[in-house]
């Protein structure tokens, strides 16, 4: 790597943890990746890709021992987004006199199976707030897997509250492309299309692809992620730049399509049909087709329509990557599965967004006057 280079890198490491992280010398952060199983078959660009996060994870926890104490862990995969991290990375982010505690009770194993009961999680909040103060200050989440929508972090940000940047998938080239986006600008831009999304009951979105769908928003909150995190439980994908919501359960209907998954582009296009808010249908040519439905016999939960998105960042361009397709400048994206980590009431051990691109938005309020914002990938009025 050039010596330029390098000191992109470097500055972006220094912003992550002085300006998105906003870190004090005496605090502590907890920098956590994965390794893939032992037994699992990866093409060689995927197992570059998976040693490169580890690396970057590594830099990350030693160019923040300049700026606060760094605590660095590397654990086995959890093979899916949103399932919850192993008991040891519980144990360095609340400590492990809590986790004990949990175990004793019988919780710690039903927390990470996704089974607790509505009382049980009232309970573990409970005791977790009895602890607080010794849970890390910050999460830098660079496992391949995202721990984004599980309840390991929305405990740590909202009981603890502790700052989480949640970067799953993260490649190398983020540090100098996406990460580098003008922070003012992504700021002013995504509230103002989240103002716009307020004011809608549900929204139209058709692409050129063949996508169709209707979501209902109802009353759900409009969350903007701009890559502030200096604010306790605060909480945010880095890179950053999207708006989104979890659509209101049993209400959305129509048909996703999309080409790409898993960071990969499919044979061909697989086409997913909601009903009343859930998968109904799935077809394709692609095995990603089978994949998904054998996921939901598995578990019916993760049929869920559980996030409309839109992207916001102007320096995002990888369309095979999720973490940077989703927030690539005009394009929406549909995630399937657990969204009770922002506003939804599905929890399930898995959530994956999809993309559409050039997509057309229209808005529409409860009165049914309808707004287009977006047409065919182009904001109207940005």
């Amino acid at each position: 790597m050039s010596e330029l280079g390098q000191e992109k890198i470097s500055a972006t490491l220094k912003k992550l943890f002085t300006v998105n992280l906003g870190v004090k010398k005496n605090e502590r952060v907890l920098v956590f990746t994965d390794r893939p199983a032992s037994e699992e078959s990866l093409e060689p660009v995927d197992r570059k890709r998976r040693r490169e996060i580890q690396e970057v994870a590594a830099m990350v926890a030693t160019d923040g021992k300049d700026y606060c104490q760094t605590i660095f862990h590397c654990y086995p995969e959890t093979k899916r987004h949103g399932v919850e991290p192993p008991q040891p990375v519980w144990e360095l982010a609340f400590g492990r006199p809590l986790v004990e505690r949990l175990v004793d009770r019988g919780l710690m194993r039903k927390i990470l199976d996704k089974r607790l009961t509505s009382d049980e999680v009232t309970m573990v909040r409970k005791i977790i707030a009895e602890h607080s103060e010794s849970a890390v200050n910050a999460v830098v989440g660079l496992a391949w897997h995202s721990t984004s929508h599980t309840l390991f972090r929305k405990l740590l940000t909202e009981v603890c509250g502790c700052r989480y940047a949640s970067m799953p998938e993260f490649e190398k080239p983020m540090l100098t492309g996406a990460m580098a986006v003008d922070y003012g600008d992504l700021t002013a831009c995504s509230t103002k299309i989240a103002d716009w999304l307020k004011t809608a009951e549900r929204l139209r979105i058709t692409a050129p692809n063949g996508t169709d769908l209707t979501v209902v928003r109802g009353e759900r909150p409009v969350a903007c992620d701009v890559g502030a995190l200096e604010t306790a439980g605060s909480f945010s994908n880095l890179p950053a730049g999207e708006v989104y919501f979890a659509p209101l359960e049993g209400k959305s209907e129509g048909k996703l399509v999309f080409e790409i998954a898993e960071a990969r582009e499919l044979d061909g296009p697989v086409a997913i049909y909601f009903q009343k808010g859930l998968v109904e249908k799935v077809s394709g040519n692609d095995p990603y087709a089978e994949y998904l439905e054998n996921l939901f016999r598995e578990n019916p939960a993760c049929r869920n329509m559980a996030e409309l998105g839109i992207g916001t960042n102007r320096e995002a361009k990888n369309p095979l990557n999720i973490l940077e397709a989703e927030k690539v400048w005009g394009t929406i994206h549909v995630a399937l599965g657990d969204n009770i980590g922002f506003g939804g009431q599905t929890a399930a051990p898995f959530h994956q967004d999809y993309v559409v691109t050039s997509p057309t938005m229209t808005l529409i309020g409860s009165d049914k006057k309808e707004q287009t914002v977006l047409k065919d990938g182009i904001w109207l009025d940005l």
